[in-house]
């Protein structure tokens, strides 16, 4: 078996930012993702109507200037392209106003074949080893040592379904709680590392539910007409965001829409929208929409589909951007909850770890 440098786990931004970085650094690196797709929360969602949907980031808008360089460089490929240069807002008497920094706003990107473009772009010659959920962890020594007296130890990595890799070091690029749920499979979890086990533990998220919902052709006339294509409710009961997400194709045939709910919402009616009754609840989000925009069709969709987020923001994110734990082979933490909360943190996060283990190479 091929023993990799780096294996990392999760293919969501942050993963993909940490093993380009090292790829391109000279590493043998894989990732390792419980899922077909790629890009996590960078969700595009195929509707049986032909058209799609962006049901979690709904759309990229850089700060930071290294992020700003991948997204611009992305835009002028034609891989992205400026939806929009601000947003409406939902104010607390419920009125639907161009929110005042729209103004002074930096661009939102988007892709016009759905988000996951900029995962894609991300992955694009890496080794990416799809559908497989790791499930056990193992430190192993691995052959050939430089020293016999002390054999270097690495990682042996253990998937469903019943995949084996084993690596020198190893990233989890997960959200904290799934971390810690994979290091509890050590032979010896009383002894992690307490300090890095505390910092993952202070680590809490919000959950979000998201309603995608497409509509009779014949109103899509009606929804290129619509004032806004993307509303922010900070103050709203239920929502959190409303987004006319045909606006980002080229010429749409049909209206697609994506509703989000707030945290409160997301909390408590999470386990309802499993596989109790997801219906009613998407039913209830895109009828809070159509309340608060005044459009009535938005209520009755053609097709509706809920989607659950249980780690949609992280509430209590590290002030660090990347994590490191005190074990016998390196291990490294990566994430969105790494200095911040969004797809811009998750990129930074994953550049700052693959820095972090470079460095530790040349010392």
């Amino acid at each position: 078996m091929e023993i990799l440098d780096i294996a990392v786990i999760g293919a969501g931004v942050a993963g993909l930012s940490c093993a380009r970085q090292l790829q391109q650094a000279g590493y043998r690196v894989a990732l390792i993702d419980k899922s077909r797709g790629l890009g996590g929360r960078l969700a595009t969602r195929r509707l049986p109507s032909g058209t799609h949907a962006d049901h979690g980031v709904c759309y990229l808008k850089p700060k930071h200037p290294v992020f700003t360089q991948l997204i611009q460089q992305l835009a002028r490929a034609g891989t992205l392209r400026v939806w929009a240069e601000g947003f409406h807002k939902s104010s607390a008497k419920g009125r639907i106003v161009l929110a005042p920094e729209a103004h002074a706003a930096a661009a939102c990107y988007v892709s016009s074949t759905g988000i996951t473009a900029l995962a894609k772009a991300l992955a694009e010659g890496l080794s990416v080893h799809r559908g497989q959920r790791a499930i056990a962890l193992h430190p192993v020594p691995l052959d050939f040592p430089a020293n016999p007296a002390t054999p270097s130890i690495g990682w042996q990595v253990t998937t469903e379904p019943g995949h084996t890799h084993i690596a020198r070091q190893l990233v989890i690029a997960l959200p904290a709680p799934q971390a810690i749920a994979l290091l509890e499979t050590l032979p010896h979890f009383a002894d992690f590392d307490p300090d890095c086990l505390a910092q993952l533990r202070s680590v809490r998220f919000s959950r979000c539910l998201a309603a995608i919902a497409t509509y009779s052709p014949r109103l899509q006339a009606r929804a290129a007409q619509l004032p806004w294509q993307g509303i922010h409710c900070p103050k709203h009961p239920t929502l959190s965001w409303i987004g006319l997400d045909s606006s980002k194709q080229h010429q749409p045939t049909m209206p697609v829409v994506v509703v989000q709910s707030n945290a409160d919402f997301g909390e408590a009616q999470f386990e309802r929208a499993g596989e109790t009754d997801p219906e009613s609840v998407g039913q209830a989000l895109l009828a809070s929409a159509a309340a608060l925009t005044g459009e009535e069709w938005l209520a009755t969709p053609e097709i509706l589909q809920v989607h659950r987020w249980g780690y949609a923001f992280a509430l209590t994110p590290l002030e660090v951007r990347s994590l490191s734990a005190k074990t016998p082979a390196p291990l490294w933490f990566s994430g969105d909850w790494c200095g911040g909360d969004r797809v811009e943190s998750a990129f930074l996060s994953g550049l700052a770890t693959a820095t972090a283990i470079q460095a530790t190479a040349t010392t």
